[in-house]
């Protein structure tokens, strides 16, 4: 179940769902779970995929990769030979090669930045990007689906880079389905071999998770276990931790004779919170309440959402 959602410069994204697939089960359990009398849990991915449009101190951005390798080195110094590891530095030259996986034991690093704006040091001031938690970084089982075409190319790999075109605005469309073969957005066809080195760059990368379906997720998915995220941070890009920066932080010093007391707290300027709250006075009443309480399953009249109806379980 591909789908598509579009970021531009902050991070936006649409609600999980919480109703499964099913399918009838008949003891095909290579297909998935039974989860209930004569029902089977279909298993199917979930695939967001999310676009970056980088602008790292101008539109002229490289992707690079900073990999940490293991090294065997006989140093002049030292009559033994080292096990070590060094940094290799390589960048991503074409849309030919931007069909991206993220290296296995997180060795290499990814980076974006402006070739022309280096910090003091001669060190590229670059911003990184990192799977953060559960499904960040994945991509759909099938590679060639035989259902959904060329219209779920856009979930074929966890990240892809492209060269900024007005025209690529999103990498799927909403109306997809009605053609999967021949649909209006084919995101294949952005990695036409255009060249990456110095220019406006797209990120696009895919948020989701691998689904199939169990007895706990009935009537609803539990959403506690289906996490993704993404990282983005300064890397060299800075010349120090901008969390020194910080007014809430303190600092206490000890007695230099007596460690175990504290001479002095300092608060760099910062003040702690004060004041009492009342946590009765935001007690809900629900005896107050107007609305609807029902937990509501497809399809129900949107005209009159509070209406008794067969679709109310």
């Amino acid at each position: 179940m591909p789908s598509a959602q579009s970021l531009n410069r902050r991070l936006t994204g649409p609600a999980p769902t919480t109703d499964i697939q099913s399918a009838y089960y008949a003891k095909n359990g290579e297909y998935g779970y039974q989860i209930h009398d004569g029902l089977s849990g279909s298993m199917h991915d979930h695939v967001l995929n999310w676009k970056v449009d980088w602008d790292i101190l101008g539109t002229k951005n490289t992707v690079g990769f900073h990999t940490i390798e293991p090294k065997t080195v006989k140093y002049v110094w030292d009559n033994s030979t080292r096990n070590t590891m060094h940094l290799v530095r390589s960048e991503l030259t074409n849309e030919d090669n931007a069909t991206l996986h993220w290296p296995e034991n997180s060795h290499s690093m990814f980076l974006i930045y402006n070739k022309d704006e280096k910090n003091k040091y001669g060190e590229e001031r670059a911003w990184r990007m990192m799977p953060n938690i559960g499904g960040a970084g994945m991509h759909a089982t099938i590679q060639d689906s035989t259902n959904l075409g060329p219209s779920m190319n856009f979930a074929k790999a966890p990240i892809y880079v492209t060269k900024q075109h007005d025209s690529e605005f999103t990498a799927a469309h909403a109306s997809n389905n009605y053609d999967t073969f021949d649909p209006i957005i084919d995101f294949g066809k952005y990695l036409d071999g255009e060249n990456l080195e110095q220019e406006d760059l797209v990120i696009w990368f895919n948020l989701g998770m691998h689904h199939v379906p169990h007895t706990g997720d009935l009537a609803n998915t539990v959403h506690t276990t289906a996490h993704a995220g993404m990282i983005f941070s300064p890397s060299n890009y800075l010349l120090g931790n901008p969390a020194l920066q910080s007014s809430q932080m303190i600092r206490m010093n000890y007695n230099s004779s007596a460690s175990d007391i504290v001479e002095e707290v300092l608060t760099f300027g910062g003040e702690s919170a004060t004041g009492m709250f009342n946590l009765t006075a935001v007690k809900p009443d629900y005896y107050d309440y107007i609305g609807d309480s029902n937990t509501r399953k497809f399809p129900y009249d949107p005209l009159h959402p509070y209406n008794d109806t067969v679709a109310i379980v």
